[in-house]
């Protein structure tokens, strides 16, 4: 069993998302601490880009924070060494990051730091396979992501999803939506397990849209945590990821 396959073995699965470097690197080293050690499985560092996409705009200003704390890539790469071998480490990131050192150093960098797996949020199901082939080489998945609102898409994506599908939801997405995504995802690739990226603080939709998924990600409401909280973020973050843990694992 390998270490993403085994954060999905004993229920739900929490991921914890930080910003690498919001608003220095060694709060967001406290603060994943504090997260793991409060329950979450998994553990997302986003890399710091000057015009990220994709996300919504609390997630956007902490990657400007980010950079202005002078996290770089290979900041992330040390800070992600620091936990793989706790929990299951996913960069998240955009094509420009991997392109810019080439596609085999960046996947070189992310087996030496540990890295489990990749999200790159500009990079469409079309594109991946450039990706996927040298990151499969080093032992690294690039992980795919679905919309509910795009229903005819999922089978073809999660047909070919490796690690885990992560579906894209809001505030305003319909849970009805959320079911039927993880519907079409299992019925094209059973085996693979499904998050939920909420992109909400209320824990009610969170609890909601899990309920047929193998886990969920907490992203925005982390990252908001850490913009209010600049020093002494952790015993917030303990108490959220405790809170969710036991909302969907009780």
């Amino acid at each position: 069993m390998n270490k993403l396959s085994k954060a999905f073995s004993g229920g739900k699965a929490l991921s914890a998302y930080f910003t690498c470097g919001d608003p220095f690197v060694e709060a967001t080293v406290e603060a994943a601490s504090a997260a793991i050690a409060a329950g979450a499985d998994i553990l997302f560092l986003g890399i710091p880009f000057s015009d990220p996409t994709a996300v919504d705009p609390v997630i956007q200003e902490s990657s400007l924070r980010g950079l202005a704390s002078g996290t770089t890539t290979k900041t992330v790469m040390e800070t992600a060494k620091l936990f793989s071998d706790k929990v299951p480490v996913i960069l998240t990131g955009y094509a420009n990051l991997v392109f810019s050192p080439g596609i085999e150093n960046f996947a070189r960098q992310c087996a030496d730091s540990g890295v489990a797996g990749i999200i790159l949020h500009d990079v469409p199901y079309e594109e991946q396979e450039e990706f996927k082939a040298v990151f499969r080489n080093y032992g690294i998945v690039l992980i795919s992501m679905v919309s509910p609102e795009v229903p005819a898409r999922i089978p073809m994506i999660a047909k070919a999803a490796e690690g885990f599908l992560y579906i894209v939801t809001g505030a305003e997405t319909d849970r009805s939506n959320v079911q039927n995504a993880v519907r079409l995802a299992r019925d094209a690739n059973p085996g693979i397990p499904c998050i939920i990226g909420c992109g909400v603080a209320d824990a009610a939709p969170i609890e909601t849209f899990c309920a047929e998924a193998d886990g969920a990600v907490l992203d925005y409401e982390l990252v908001y945590i850490m913009d209010e909280y600049p020093v002494g973020a952790k015993r917030h973050i303990t108490a959220y990821v405790e809170h969710i843990d036991k909302l969907l694992n009780s």
